[in-house]
């Protein structure tokens, strides 16, 4: 049996941390982090275990990688016919959104003018994805359904806070026997806030344009990110 006496490992008995003292550590540290928010979890989870790459929603589901290969896509986006600013460009906001950062991903996409035009010519919806699909020759079609948008808090006209939800639908376009099939093979929903925790009062943002822009690229990467793989501190929630 060693001696303990020994002096060097005497230290080490000395200095390691004891079992319970860890236990506190542990615990003001969750502490913290409960009160911080979920960005302090992400920071302490990329100093421990690095940056991790989330996998796209999109590439899970159907096993296809869109930023690989060329495949051509399409985007477009309806948004309900009336916003709490009346503002009906909405849907086609959200469609450049997405695309800018689709295409600084790689993805081959289906200029959005083009679909612009088409959508306005068929009254802003796609009711089949079919007719979509026999007007471009596209493989996949990202189609975003929003079902609600404001950009107030309820009842409070001088408090902002913007919120969306609705689905986003991915349709694979394969011809049969020269027939054009758009199967659906990805269904996902979705809801966004911002900010987060709190609306703001309307002395507090630079002007209702500024933060409904802010508003809707945070929604557009939230949904972007559905069809892309990101790393886990890029996650936009």
């Amino acid at each position: 049996m060693e001696d303990v006496r020994n002096p060097q490992l005497k230290q080490t008995i000395q200095t390691w941390p004891r079992p319970r003292l860890l236990g506190q550590w542990l615990l003001l540290s969750l502490s913290i982090f409960g009160m911080a928010g979920c960005s302090l979890f992400i920071l302490a989870g990329k100093m421990i275990f690095g940056d991790p790459t989330v996998p796209a929603a999109f590439t899970l589901a159907t096993g296809v990688d869109l930023t690989e290969g060329d495949k051509k896509v399409v985007v477009l986006c309806s948004a309900p016919s009336m916003v709490d600013d009346g503002d009906l460009s909405l849907n086609y906001t959200i469609v450049e959104d997405v695309s800018r950062r689709l295409k600084r991903e790689g993805i081959s996409l289906i200029d959005s003018n083009d679909v612009r035009t088409w959508m306005d010519d068929n009254g802003g919806r796609l009711d089949d994805p079919r007719d979509l699909a026999d007007a471009f020759d596209a493989d996949y079609i990202l189609y975003i359904s929003l079902g609600r948008v404001s950009f107030l808090e309820e009842n409070s006209p001088d408090l902002y806070r913007g919120k969306a939800s609705g689905e986003v639908f991915g349709y694979e376009v394969r011809k049969v026997k020269g027939e054009v099939i758009a199967n659906e093979v990805f269904s996902k929903g979705f809801g966004t806030t911002f900010p987060d925790f709190h609306p703001v009062s309307v002395d507090q943002i630079d002007s209702p344009r500024i933060f409904k822009k802010r508003f809707l690229d945070r929604t557009s990467a939230h949904l972007a990110q559905m069809f892309y793989s990101h790393k886990i501190s890029e996650e936009i929630y």
